[in-house]
């Protein structure tokens, strides 16, 4: 799934079985204003990644992968700049 504008005011709820992937798309495909934050909830058993798009920069803690520890864990997603985002909330080490 690749975030679209929508999400920033109702967030994203990942409801799959298997692995699956968010995708943080580049300014150039989507515009979110800096400041947004779109949250993420891994609903069902699949793990849920999250990715950087084509020259996205995804920062988070050191030692924290980019995906969600488990079933109803969250995360969130906040744009710093054009194209950098900082990723929070419960990350699997």
């Amino acid at each position: 799934y690749t975030l679209a504008l929508s999400d920033s005011m109702n967030g994203v709820a990942m409801n799959n079985e298997a692995t699956n992937t968010v995708t943080v798309p580049p300014e150039a495909s989507v515009a979110f204003p800096v400041g947004t934050s779109i949250v993420i909830l891994q609903e069902g058993a699949g793990k849920t990644v999250i990715a950087a798009g084509a020259g996205v920069t995804i920062l988070k803690r050191s030692g924290l992968l980019a995906e969600i520890v488990g079933q109803y864990g969250m995360a969130a997603v906040v744009k710093r700049s054009a194209n950098t985002w900082i990723l929070y909330g419960d990350l699997n080490v």
